[in-house]
């Protein structure tokens, strides 16, 4: 017969799960009443959490399976890594199971590394004149709209019941809108992009959510607007999504978009011959700025390496009895020292240069029904405009210019 061994299965890392779901999944999914509709009037009870209500669990590491080798000797598995579970502001691991965190306190979850802190929050029916602007360290629920020319600015989450009128909100969490972003009509794709300030501002550390949006200026790390996004100022982080969760079909109207990695929407541009501008720019941006400074390194260390080549050679050449030994090993150390350096510039500069291009491929826009004419496309120095209409379409960076492929439904 013959003797067969068996690998050690090595364990499994610790980590947490989350027990509740953030304000905006909570609002994006709430709880239907027996009638099926569903009651938006107290946000604060759909997503505000109470004393003692747990928040977080530890899945505790596994410690692996034992193997053996062929002669039967056990191979032992390695253990998965430990974390701790972090009781932020507001929470406490629970007395009963300490791999629970439980709040201590009325307010909004929010995750943070490894655990959970539970926001103080402001609650309120609408934001206008009478009730002045509001500035709160923590989170801030309207049940209702904020009116004209009102501010809203908060460390923590924003969540708004009905919409957002020409105002200003800002937040250090996620900004969550149940209605539309509505701000007054203006010129925004003849006018230059850097002199435009619209009457509609938002901005926000995390998600953005809003059913429809239309002049406004947005900036945050990722958005989706569910039905209608139109003449716009966007600049997202990562990506850009115009529809439901599962689809992206909704609207994308003229305007003006900065993104990080994706843009998806049913329809890009409109009939009326109006332009929509993607703009792939901010990383390659910060990308560039990297490349320069290994430039300017690059630079500093070759002239460094010639001066101590040039000195080394100087040294060889003269008597054996008028070198100063000393002074050639060190000169030849110094020497090696910045040639290394000077390697690992260039090695750095060549990972740069492959990331830049892996990134330049890996972006996208796409129109899961049609892109219209009059859709612009940047990606660096290259760039594309539709000059006709489109079925379902990606635009995307390929060999140095910016091509439209036809989307094949598998």
């Amino acid at each position: 017969t013959i003797a067969y061994g068996r690998d050690a299965k090595n364990g499994k890392d610790a980590k947490i799960k989350m027990l509740v779901q953030s304000a905006q999944d909570r609002i994006l999914r709430p709880k239907e009443r027996d009638d099926g509709t569903v009651d938006m009037r107290d946000l604060g009870d759909i997503i505000c959490v109470k004393v003692g209500d747990p928040l977080a669990q530890k899945v505790p590491l596994t410690e692996g399976i034992e193997g053996y080798s062929v002669t039967g000797t056990p191979i032992e598995p390695k253990p998965g890594e430990d974390i701790s579970l972090k009781a932020g502001e507001g929470t406490i691991l629970s007395p009963k199971n300490n791999d629970v965190l439980v709040s201590t306190k009325v307010g909004l979850p929010r995750l943070i590394d490894n655990g959970m802190e539970v926001d103080e929050v402001y609650k309120i029916k609408n934001v206008d004149v009478s009730t002045g602007h509001i500035k709160f360290e923590g989170s801030v629920i309207i049940d209702g709209d904020v009116a004209e020319g009102m501010k809203v600015i908060a460390s923590g989450d924003i969540t708004i019941g009905g919409f957002v009128e020409s105002a200003i909100v800002e937040s250090g969490g996620d900004i969550t809108i149940g209605s539309g972003i509505i701000g007054r009509k203006q010129e925004v794709e003849s006018v230059d992009v850097h002199d435009i300030v619209m009457s509609a501002n938002i901005k926000a550390g995390g998600r953005i959510f809003a059913k429809y949006c239309q002049y406004a200026e947005i900036s945050c790390a990722d958005l989706r607007i569910e039905n209608q996004l139109m003449h716009s100022i966007i600049d997202v982080e990562n990506s850009l999504w115009v529809g439901t969760e599962e689809k992206a079909n909704g609207k994308l109207i003229a305007g003006y978009i900065r993104a990080g990695t994706s843009v998806s929407a049913g329809t890009v541009g409109a009939t009326a011959g109006s332009t929509t501008i993607i703009n792939f720019e901010k990383r390659l941006s910060a990308y560039k700025e990297q490349l320069h400074e290994l430039d300017e390194r690059q630079k500093a260390e070759s002239e460094k390496t010639n001066e101590l080549q040039a000195a080394s050679n100087k040294l060889k050449k003269l008597p054996a009895d008028k070198v100063d030994q000393e002074m050639l090993t060190k000169v030849i150390s110094t020497y090696k020292h910045h040639a290394a350096q000077l390697g690992e510039i260039l090695n750095e500069k060549e990972q740069l240069e492959e990331t830049i291009q892996d990134y330049m491929q890996s972006v996208y826009l796409e129109g899961t029904e049609r892109i219209y004419h009059g859709v612009e496309m940047h990606v660096g120095d290259f760039h594309e405009r539709t000059k006709r209409e489109y079925g379902p379409s990606k635009m995307r960076y390929k060999e140095r210019k910016v091509i439209i492929d036809p989307i094949v439904s598998g």
